[in-house]
This record gives structure tokens, C-alpha cells and sequence, in this order.
């Protein structure tokens, strides 16, 4: 029973790891090239990479064979292969890498190794926050400082007769009192995002994994109720 469970938590891990792995940023995989070698010639000639990737060289003559590069941004000099034998390298620096078998210099190939595509970057929003404009509005000889939203409702709210004033609120000292609005809080409009189903029936089946092992965990040796 300890092995069943042990093997239906493995089980488990694997679903959960693979439902997770879409939230997770992952690095392009290196892919693997194979340059054959036959009749005294290297199978492509031209081969063209990206770094990261691995390029395996197999002889299939009977005569020895080798990866001699003549130019290149790094030199390579690869080990001898016997037939049915293989070597492989790994590229991890842009350029062309033209070679040769220096045992047979008239066998000649070139491996063209692209720079890697960066990660993206992630995605930023800058929160906008809302500033006041403020102006000084003339009122009984004294000047208020208000918003300009303010300035715009006072104005329409503004009675038409020229010789009316507004009243101005003032200290004791008779220092006129500046009013401000406050700025409104800056608010996230953006919507959340919603868990995906499949996350929580991932965790659910964790769960009940764990669950499981540790009532077999609980459970005496042998299987049998321990005596009353």
C-alpha cells in the first residue's frame, strides 16, 4: 500500500509541475544538430545554429577523421574519430566557425552560429496620480488659492450683478484662509486577473495526495488493528 501511495504522489507531482510550468518563465531550449561524415566529407556542408545549441560530429568512414576550424571566433580542435565514432561541441559564441579535418584538409565545411533571441521583458504600468491646478481668485481685497475645477464651478455658480463679492473665509488676524481640495486617491482600474481553473484542481489533487500519505504514514506496520 506505502508503494502505491508513494507512486500516486510521483503521479501527482508531475500534474501539478506540469499545470504550473505555464506561470513560470522559461529559457528557449538548446536544440541538438548532427554533422555526419562520409566519403571524405563532412554532411551538411553548411550548417547554420544558434548558440546554446550542440552540434555532434559522426565518422562513418573507415579512415579517422577530426573538427579543425581555420576561422573562427573561437578556435576548436576536436578529438580524433574512428569510424563509428563521434565528438560534439557546444556553441556558445556567435560567428562563422569555417573548419577542416586536419588529418584530410581538402574536407571542408563552415557552421554558421546565430546570436540567442533575448527574453522578453516584462511588462510595466506606471500608476497615474491626478494633479490641481491652482490660481488666486480676487475676493473682498484678499486672494484664495483653489483648484482649477474649483475655479470653473465658481464662476458658473457666479451670480451675473458685477458688484456682488463672495465671501472669503479668513483667520482672526484677518489673513485670508487657503482651500485646497484634496487629490483623489489614484485607483487601479485594471482588472485582476482570474486563478484558472486548472490551478485549482491541481491543488486539490496535491492536497489529497498529501492527505493520503500521511494517513499511510499513520497507519501500523502490517496492516493490522492494533490489540484492544
Amino acid at each position: 500500500m506505502r508503494r502505491a501511495a508513494a507512486l500516486f504522489a510521483a503521479a501527482v507531482l508531475v500534474v501539478v509541475s506540469a499545470a504550473l510550468a505555464p506561470f513560470g518563465g522559461t529559457a528557449a531550449a538548446a536544440t541538438a544538430h548532427s554533422v555526419g561524415i562520409s566519403s571524405y566529407a563532412f554532411h551538411p556542408a553548411v550548417l547554420t545554429v544558434t548558440a546554446g545549441d550542440t552540434v555532434t560530429w559522426t565518422n562513418s568512414d573507415q579512415a579517422p577523421h577530426d573538427v579543425t576550424t581555420t576561422s573562427a571566433p573561437v578556435a576548436i580542435h576536436g578529438s580524433r574519430m574512428e569510424k563509428g565514432q563521434s565528438w560534439s561541441y557546444t556553441f556558445t559564441t556567435a560567428g562563422t566557425y569555417a573548419y577542416i579535418c586536419s588529418i584530410h584538409p581538402d574536407m571542408k565545411a563552415t557552421v554558421i552560429v546565430k546570436p540567442a533571441a533575448p527574453a522578453p521583458a516584462p511588462k510595466t504600468t506606471a500608476a497615474v496620480t491626478p494633479h490641481l491646478r491652482y490660481t488666486t481668485v480676487a475676493a473682498g481685497g484678499g486672494g484664495m488659492a483653489m483648484p482649477a475645477s474649483h475655479r470653473a464651478k465658481h464662476h458658473s455658480a457666479a451670480p451675473a450683478h458685477p458688484s456682488t463679492t463672495t465671501p472669503v473665509p479668513t483667520t482672526p488676524a484677518g489673513t485670508p484662509v487657503a482651500v485646497a481640495a484634496a487629490a483623489p486617491a489614484a485607483t487601479n482600474t485594471s482588472p485582476e486577473r482570474p486563478l484558472r481553473p486548472l490551478l485549482i484542481v491541481a491543488g486539490g489533487v496535491a492536497a489529497l495526495a498529501t492527505l493520503c500519505l500521511l494517513l499511510l504514514a499513520a497507519r501500523p506496520e502490517g496492516g493490522e488493528p492494533p490489540p484492544r
